[in-house]
């Protein structure tokens, strides 16, 4: 059965960990992992993705998102709506702090498994001017909702895996420029903490996101602006492409010539 199978998996990534020159990583908690299985900390490096965020194509924001905006403090997820999301959090996060402060409006944009067990929540709770739920929209069109949102909202499940995962989002946020409320642990919390450009609350802890929420909303305009210029700031300095390409480099050249060395010896 499963066990089978994970011993099976596991005696195949030590297969290929032994006889990899070198093996990269995407957060440090996973490199750390690595090194506690027994991979050697010297054929190890720690390289983090970077974001597909563009402002280069000026597409409009969707008619019915624009008009669901007007005259609010606009949070948005963008993205899948599944069960590692959790996205039940966000939503009860939202509602709380709308009813502390009104303009507050929650939109969910994408689709997933979780997505009808979302609308309904929102039904039940009778929040639909608290929360709006939306379709799956291109990349850019994604891009250009992201630019006018005020708030940029991320959760994942209470899970340890998840505390040595970055998810994409928190590169991508980062690139957006604007503020992030974040329900997350480990090492993407860590970054956003570092970037200055995000409300950190643990998974699952509607409370203190939704305290988050507030906090930010309650910001003047220019101090919303100035938190998010420092997570662009931060994701320049630590994420941005060029550098993950010169980092990549620079372990091939060097896993190239430990080889090299390894052969003539």
């Amino acid at each position: 059965g499963n066990a089978r199978i994970v011993s099976i998996l596991d005696r195949l990534c030590h297969f290929v960990y032994a006889r990899a020159d070198h093996i990269i990583a995407q957060s440090p908690g996973m490199q750390a992992r690595l090194e506690s299985r027994g991979v050697a900390a010297e054929k190890l490096s720690t390289i983090f993705n970077w974001a597909t965020y563009s402002d280069a194509a000026q597409v409009p924001v969707p008619e019915a998102v624009a008009e669901a905006f007007s005259g609010h403090i606009n949070i948005v997820y963008g993205g899948n709506l599944g069960q590692a999301q959790n996205l039940e959090t966000v939503v009860r996060a939202a509602i709380r702090a709308q009813a502390e402060v009104p303009a507050i409006r929650l939109h969910l944009i994408g689709d997933g498994v979780e997505r009808d067990q979302l609308a309904a929540l929102v039904v039940r709770e009778g929040a639909a001017d608290a929360v709006r739920l939306f379709p799956p929209v291109a990349r850019d069109a994604m891009d250009r909702i992201f630019d006018v949102a005020d708030i940029l909202v991320l959760h994942l499940n209470d899970n340890p895996l998840y505390d040595i995962t970055i998810p994409s989002k928190t590169q991508h946020y980062l690139a957006c420029g604007k503020p992030i409320v974040a329900g997350i642990g480990g090492d993407a919390a860590a970054i956003l903490r570092d970037s200055g450009a995000a409300s950190i609350s643990a998974p699952e802890d509607i409370a203190t996101m939704a305290a988050s929420m507030v906090r930010i909303a309650q910001m003047r305009p220019e101090e919303r602006t100035a938190m998010g210029q420092r997570g662009l700031t931060y994701y320049r300095r630590q994420f941005a492409f060029d550098q993950a390409i010169d980092k990549t480099m620079d372990v091939i050249r060097q896993a190239a010539y430990r080889h090299q060395t390894t052969q003539q010896e």
